[in-house]
Formats: structure tokens, sequence, C-alpha cells
């Protein structure tokens, strides 16, 4: 009987590393494996096999694997095999886990053919880092050609603005970076099934010093012209599909995970397509296709509860009511600590819900649409750091991309309440006039939300907080050139830079576009109109960040807000 369990165990040995060797063997010495069709479907059922490994000839095990609808994980051995769904499969890839290296060459998805049954991949192993920056972008929205009067296109400004700016703020870094583009990536170049901007400004991230993430936007969907209106055809059976077919094969897939320290992030695209026919810019709304979202239950399925979730979409999640938004939400409340970082709106916003889900909407690298170097609601073009210490933020800053805006340090800027601000276009007058009483300044925080205090400095001496104002504001569908407007008192917007846009820039003289809502605007009321305002505002993490500069000439517009054009 001992003679009978030590052949046994020996045999169970020698099985598995039968097993491990067959594994290594399909795996190249310096990259992935070579994929091919040199063995049947398992049990002639499935159509997706192969075996993860790390480069130490070791077997990667509880990996994810997924063909964008089903989603398995490794056995101990680092083989997967499942059924993939058919024709709407795209690619076939991992979700990195938290030991493994991220490369800036994404080699975490293989594209998948109908005749081709093996797909393997092979992991760099490194330590868990549980500290870790990571930068959020939202809105390139570049066209690939000069629009209007500007000089440049906006991939070239791109590359030449915002590129540098962010490898400038990677080099300050003490902690492994990583980002993520939240979006709106082109700007609905092309027709049926190119959008030519993708392929450039793929090219232009490539050259962020960091690995960068993307998901899908609106604005990256296909522009589909009347002679061409989108259906399902025979390598789609979903509209939805169909329209994200040119992103895909530019970006690879619209719905995958990855994990650093004890986050895990899930990357969505929750743009959903409305119907079939042309092209209209209300075709969409944002949620999720059934299919999205059960590939989402399985995802978190087989993610630990005790994980930080951190799903990364283009359109906010709190204020969107369309299909399985409701489910999504429930999933991730279902975790004790999770967050959402979206884009789409073009403004600053942090969103709390007390227990349930916090959001970040991040304003837009390309502004308002790269008319100027700031957005609708007066921060600068840029985007967002954070911190990440095993599981909390542990530090988070906005910082603009433009000479004059990027450093960290410009996080306010402060406004005499009953300026007059514009240009030939339109004037606006700032809705704070001096009531007999009260002297009024505004305070745009570019990244304040009701954790924030904005201490109020007269002449020096502390004097006390300022009020955080509600939401609320006026837009001009139509402006007459050369006069003033006065929005009514109490709104809080910032009218400086509307003003701008509307006013100098002749953007938004026949439309509400340019008149963002601004959802971090402060109030102090002075009893002396002569003093000298200053503030420092403290950010939840305990930074504090100074501003002395109060703009008291609302059409002295600084050059490093201007971008040339054409006359």
């Amino acid at each position: 009987m001992i003679y009978m369990k030590k052949l046994y165990a020996q045999c169970k040995v020698m099985l598995s590393l039968v097993i491990m060797a067959g594994a290594l063997l399909s795996c190249e010495k310096d990259g992935p494996s070579k994929d091919g069709n040199d063995q049947e479907p398992l049990n002639g059922e499935y159509s997706a096999q192969g075996v993860v490994m790390y480069d130490d000839g070791k077997p990667a095990a509880g990996v994810k694997v997924s063909d964008g609808f089903t989603v398995v994980q490794t056995d101990e051995n680092g083989q997967y095999a499942f059924k993939a769904a058919g024709k709407d499969v795209r690619y076939i890839y991992i979700s990195y886990p938290a030991d493994a290296r991220i490369t800036k060459t994404p080699g975490y998805y293989k594209k998948f053919k109908a005749d081709r049954y093996v797909y393997d991949f092979k992991l760099i192993r490194q330590p868990v880092e549980k500290q870790f920056a990571f930068f959020a972008m939202a809105d390139p929205q570049t066209h690939n050609k000069k629009r209007g009067s500007q000089t440049s296109a906006d991939t070239d400004r791109f590359a030449s603005e915002t590129v540098p700016a962010i490898n400038a703020e990677i080099a300050k870094q003490t902690l492994p970076c990583y980002g993520i583009c939240l979006g709106d990536i082109s700007y609905s170049e092309g027709s049926r099934d190119s959008n030519p901007a993708l392929p450039v400004i793929k090219d232009h991230i490539s050259k962020i010093n960091m690995p960068v993430f993307s998901v899908m936007g609106n604005h990256d969907y296909t522009y589909y012209a009347d002679d061409a209106p989108i259906s399902t055809n025979a390598a789609s059976s979903s509209i939805n599909l169909v329209a994200q077919r040119a992103y895909e094969d530019v970006f690879g897939p619209v719905n995958f995970s990855f994990d650093r320290g004890n986050v895990h992030f899930v990357c969505m695209k929750d743009v959903y397509y409305k119907s079939e026919g042309k092209w209209a810019w209300n075709n969409y709304t944002g949620g999720f296709t059934d299919a999205e979202y059960n590939w989402l239950v399985q995802d978190l399925e087989k993610t630990p509860k005790s994980m930080k979730v951190v799903l990364c979409v283009h359109i906010p999640v709190a204020t969107s009511n369309g299909p399985k938004m409701a489910e999504v939400k429930n999933l991730l409340n279902s975790f004790d600590d999770s967050v959402v970082f979206s884009g789409h709106t073009h403004y600053q916003r942090t969103i709390l819900n007390g227990s349930e889900l916090t959001e970040q909407i991040h304003a837009a690298i390309c502004g308002q649409w790269w008319w100027s170097k700031i957005e609708g609601d007066g921060c600068p073009n840029g985007y967002t750091v954070y911190h990440f210490d095993d599981k909390q933020i542990k530090d988070s800053y906005f910082i603009g991309v433009n000479d004059g805006m990027n450093t960290r340090n410009y996080q306010a800027r402060i406004y005499k309440g009953d300026i007059t601000t514009g240009g030939q276009y339109a004037r606006f007058k700032m809705p704070y006039d001096y009531d007999g009483t009260y002297s009024y300044y505004l305070i745009n925080v570019f990244n304040g939300d009701p954790r924030w205090t904005v201490k109020v400095y007269e002449n020096g001496v502390y004097a006390g907080t300022a009020t955080l104002l509600n939401v609320t504001g006026e837009s001009y569908p139509s402006v007459t050139a050369g006069k003033t407007y006065s929005p009514a008192f109490g709104t809080n917007k910032d009218w400086w830079a509307i003003g701008y846009h509307v006013g100098v820039c002749k953007r938004g003289t026949t439309s509400t576009s340019y008149y963002t809502m601004n959802y971090h605007m402060w109030c102090w009321a002075s009893k002396d109109k002569t003093a000298k305002i200053s503030i420092e505002a403290v950010d939840p993490h305990g930074n504090t960040y100074p501003c002395d500069d109060v703009i008291t000439n609302g059409e002295a517009y600084p050059d490093y807000i201007k971008v040339p054009l054409a006359i």
C-alpha cells in the first residue's frame, strides 16, 4: 500500500512536469507565445484556450482571460479554455495581475481568428506595487486637420502641448506611473468604417512616458453618414458592436480590467448607441448593453471584495440613467471602497454620495474644443494625478498642460464680483455687484468640492472661510455683437471663461455649448472695499494652495490662455 501511494505521488509529479513542459514549449523565449492551431479545441468544444506563464517559467494561476463576453481564470498550471462568443469576438485578452509588469506597448490582447484556437500569453513578473501614481486624462477630442481659424490641427497641439507637459509631470514622480484616457480621444472624423484621427492620436499617446490605457467615448464612434447608415452586418450582431469597430481596430478591447496593488481598475465603454440609421449627436446615451453588463458581473465575481474598484468610463455614471446603469451602480456598491473616473462634460466635478458611490468627473484635455487653453468652467486644459497607497487615494491634484498654468500650485483664480468680461462679440457682467454693504469676490478652485476649505485673508489677516455656491446659471442661445449681458445675482458660472470663449473667440454666439457649469466656485463678501484679498484653499488631503492674484479687469485676458488664430 505504501509503495502504491509513493508510485501515485511520483506519477502525479511527473504529470505536472509534463504539463508545465508543454506549456513552456508553447512560449517564446523573448516575448508572447507563438499562437497557432497545433492542436484541436479541447474536447472538440472550446474555441479559445491557452496558457499564461511568467517570464521565470512558472505558470500564472488565477489570471482572468476574456473574449469580451466571457471571463474565465487560469488554473494552477496557467491554463484556460472556454467557448468564445463567435463572430462578435475581436480579441482574446487577459487582465494584468498586480504582480505583472504593464508594458507601454499593450501585450494583453491578441487578435481573435475563427480558425485559431490557441492564445498564449507571457507575463513579466515584478513585485506588487502598493504605491503608484495614476494620471486621469479626459477628452483630447482631436481633429486631425485644421479647423476654422486655428493655425494647427488638434492632434498637433496634443503632441506639442499635452504630451511634453504630462512627461514633465511624470519626471517629477517618485512612484510608478500609469495613465488612462477617459474617452473622446478623437472628434468623429471619417465615415463608415474609418476614423483617421484615431491612429494619429494613438501614436502621440505612445510618446507619453508611461503605460496609458484608453476607454471609448461618444466621439470615438465612426461618423456614419446618410449614405452609409449604421446597421448590423455579417461581422457584428449589434449596432453597438458595429459602431465601435474602428476604435477597436486601433485601441483594442473596449471592456477590460487590470490590477495594481490592491486596486482593481475596470475600463468600459458606457456609450450606448440607441438606434440604427445615420449618425446623430443625440443617438447615444450613457449605458451598457446586456452583454457588457454580464461581462462586468463575471469580472467582479472573480475580484476579491477586499479590493478597491475603480471604474473608468467616458460618460458620468452618477448623472446617467441609460440601460443597465442602475445595475452597474449596485455592483460597484457591493464593494466597500469603489469610485468612478469619468469625463465627457468638459468640467471638473466631484460627486459625493455619502456611503455610496463617489465619482470624479474630469475636465477635458482639449478644454472647450481647443479654441483656448482653458475650460468653460475656468479650469486650465488639464488632467488629474492620483497617488494610491494600498487601497487609499492618499493625494490627488489637478494640473494644467500649458505654460502659466502647469504647476501644482496653480489651483485657483479670484475675480472681483462686479467686473465686466468678454470682448467684441459679447460681454458679460459678473453677477455680484457691490450692494452698499459688501464687496464680493468669486473664487474658482479648479479641483474644489464640498470637502475643501477656502480660507480668506484681508490685508494679510485671516477673515473667515468663503462659501461654496450652489450650482445655478444662465445661458444665452444667441448674443448680439458688442452687447453686455447681466446674469442674475447668485449664478456661479465662470463668466470670465465664458466671456473669453463667446465674446473673444466667437464660440457659442448662437448656441449654449460654451456656457459650462461650474461646481467649484466660492464667494466671499467683504465689508472693506479697499481690502487686499488673498486665499488659501485646503484640499481633503491637507494640501494648501495659496492665491493672491485678483482679476479686476475682466477684458484684459492674459496671453497664456490664448491660442494662435489665423487672421
